[in-house]
């Protein structure tokens, strides 16, 4: 299933639309915000990836990914859900750093000088999506019109995906 992405954000309150159509780095403009984040990580695995992400990664078929998921938190309390999908021969040479971020977030490497976003698109997730399945299956807060946004990147000349999902929380930091 092919899902609507616009490269116009929705009509979100203030805070969250500005936070949410920061181009730089993600992870830094809420730092700005709100303080310190931590990076917890939740999945880091191989999957074969379909559908809207194989698509958006410019693939016809499935492919094997390296899939990161992972939480930001402020004060435990998590904000922001973060799905990186990265295609297998996007991991060689110095990209295979990629696979061994832990905690450490990864707007660091893709701002650090070798990355360059492609697209930012955005939509307000209304339960079709694999990213909020994602939530429910990982029983991370949900509410029909959370807000997402993603972003293809190229590091290195090397394509990756990441979706960011602002958790209910954020809003009410903000």
């Amino acid at each position: 299933m092919q899902l609507n992405w616009r490269e116009q954000a929705p009509g979100w309150p203030p805070a969250l639309q500005q936070l949410m159509t920061e181009t730089g780095s993600f992870t830094e403009a809420l730092i700005a915000r709100l303080g310190p984040i931590t990076v917890r990580p939740l999945l880091q695995h191989w999957q074969t990836v379909r559908g809207e992400e194989a698509s958006a990664l410019g693939f016809n078929a499935p492919q094997p990914c390296y899939v990161r998921e992972v939480v930001l938190c402020r004060d435990e309390l998590a904000v922001i859900f973060a799905r990186t999908v990265i295609p297998a021969r996007s991991l060689l040479g110095p990209n295979r750093e990629l696979t061994q971020l832990g905690g450490r977030a990864l707007g660091a490497l893709l701002f650090a000088g070798d990355g360059v976003r492609e697209t930012l698109q955005y939509r307000s997730l209304d339960g079709r999506e694999l990213l909020a399945r994602r939530l429910l299956q990982l029983q991370l807060p949900w509410q029909r019109g959370i807000p997402a946004r993603r972003s293809r990147f190229l590091l290195r000349g090397a394509p990756l995906l990441v979706h960011e999902v602002a958790l209910p929380a954020l809003a009410r930091l903000l």
